[in-house]
């Protein structure tokens, strides 16, 4: 009987809008092949190893204030984690790659000295396909605040040894194999020290499933002396790389409950 539940959807999507199966194949495919990729080229089928909150931090207490709860943006965790990193570099110089609406800058920029946005233009969207409603929203939260600075390009094809070095940076573009590659490759040429970091963003899918897509874009970006510095931070969807001593864990799932955290909501009208 259950099973005839789950068949009778199938069988109708399968009819009426093929284009969702065909996708949802597609898009497993690619993520069973990236997996194989990792296990053959880099034998790192258990993921990064982990770095507990508690281990990176200390304590952890920290406030976002801008959050829209709409699809796309990072979880609340993830902000406050890269506003925790920020605040405790002095005068730091952050970079992003890949905004959209800007949250993430709207609570970084007011504890930075300086902020580089590099995203898509709106030109740049629409030759990729991208709806008016999502070009619409582009820099919602974060155009208007001085200390950043947004350029529209295309992160694989832009040059960034213009823009100088960076004590911290986000890397939230596209999520596709080449484009992590890219991405990954040209950050670690920014780092202005030995003490800089670099965060990438979906690294896991749901807080404990790895993103092999993600996930292989930034083993073959990486270089491999650096790799030995990359953990997956737990409670979140990001990668760090960190020259940091940090106590570390083996990957596992599910994970056994080692904290909780407190969220207060506030909804205010715009």
């Amino acid at each position: 009987m259950e099973r005839k539940k789950l068949v009778i959807p199938f069988i109708k999507t399968l009819f009426t809008n093929p284009g969702v199966i065909l996708k949802a194949l597609y898009h497993g495919m690619v993520e069973e092949d990236r997996k194989q990729f990792v296990q053959k080229q880099y034998n790192m089928s258990n993921g990064l190893p982990e770095v507990d909150l508690k281990d990176l931090f200390g304590s952890f207490d920290e406030k976002i204030d801008t959050f829209s709860h709409l699809y796309g943006t990072s979880l609340p965790i993830d902000l406050a984690i890269i506003k925790k990193i920020a605040m405790g570099i002095p005068n730091c110089d952050y970079l992003e790659i890949g905004s959209w609406r800007g949250e993430s800058l709207a609570n970084i920029a007011p504890v930075v000295k300086r902020c580089v946005s590099v995203s898509l233009s709106d030109d740049l969207m629409r030759q990729f396909g991208i709806s008016e409603e999502a070009i619409k929203v582009q820099r919602f939260f974060s155009h208007n605040i001085p200390n950043i600075e947004h350029i529209g390009a295309d992160s694989t094809k832009f040059d960034f040894s213009k823009l100088g070095k960076f004590d911290l940076i986000f890397v939230d573009g596209d999520h596709r194999f080449e484009a992590v590659k890219s991405d990954t490759t040209n950050v670690f040429n920014l780092l202005k020290d030995e003490n800089s970091i670099i965060l990438w963003h979906d690294y896991t899918k749901n807080y404990e499933q790895i993103n092999w897509e993600v996930f292989s874009g930034m083993l073959a970006g990486i270089p491999k002396d650096k790799l030995p510095h990359v953990y997956h931070i737990t409670n979140s969807l990001l990668a760090i790389y960190t020259t940091k001593n940090v106590k570390t864990s083996r990957y596992s799932f599910p994970s056994y409950p080692n904290k909780k955290f407190t969220l207060t909501f506030k909804m205010e009208n715009l």
